[in-house]
C-alpha cells in the first residue's frame, strides 16, 4: 500500500516495477493511477481480515531484559525488555508487584523469564509490558 501511495496522489503518474524470477525472464508490472486506486481499495479491504497480534494479556511468554535500572523499591519506568513473540523491539517494563522487580533485577542480563504480561500500547504498538507473574527463569 505504501509503495503505490505516490501514484495515488498524482493522476498523471504510474508505477513501474521490474522483477526478475528464478530464470532469466524480467517481469514488468505497470500500474497506472486508476489501477493503483483499485489496488489501494482492495488492500484496505483485505487489511481488515489480517490477524494482528492481540495486545491484551499474554501467558507464558519469554522475556529478556535489555535495559535495567537497579531501583527495586520504585515502580519507576526505566527497565526495558523484549518479548520476541510479541515485538522484536524493546519496551518499558512495569511491575505491579515489587517482588517481581526484585527477582528480575537479581540477575537481569543473565536470565530469561517465562512470564504472564499485559501489553500496553501507544498508537497500536507495544509500549510497556506489565509483568503479572514469573513462572520460571532460564539461564541465558
Amino acid at each position: 500500500k505504501k509503495i503505490i501511495r505516490p501514484v495515488i496522489h498524482d493522476q498523471g503518474s504510474k508505477f513501474i516495477l521490474f522483477g526478475k524470477d528464478n530464470s532469466t525472464n524480467i517481469n514488468l508490472i505497470d500500474v497506472p493511477w486508476e489501477k493503483a486506486n483499485i489496488i489501494r481499495t482492495q488492500i484496505s479491504e483485505r487489511e481488515k481480515d489480517i490477524n494482528l497480534p492481540d495486545f491484551g494479556n499474554h501467558n507464558e511468554v519469554i522475556l529478556y531484559i535489555d535495559t535495567a535500572v537497579n531501583q527495586t523499591e520504585k515502580e519507576k519506568v526505566g527497565d526495558k525488555g523484549i518479548i520476541e513473540s510479541i515485538s522484536k523491539e524493546e519496551v518499558y517494563l512495569l511491575y505491579p508487584n515489587p517482588e517481581i522487580k526484585k527477582e528480575i533485577l537479581e540477575d537481569p542480563f543473565g536470565k530469561a523469564y517465562l512470564v504472564n504480561v499485559e501489553v500496553q500500547t501507544v498508537q497500536g504498538k507495544p509500549f510497556a509490558y506489565r509483568i503479572l507473574e514469573i513462572h520460571k527463569t532460564f539461564t541465558r
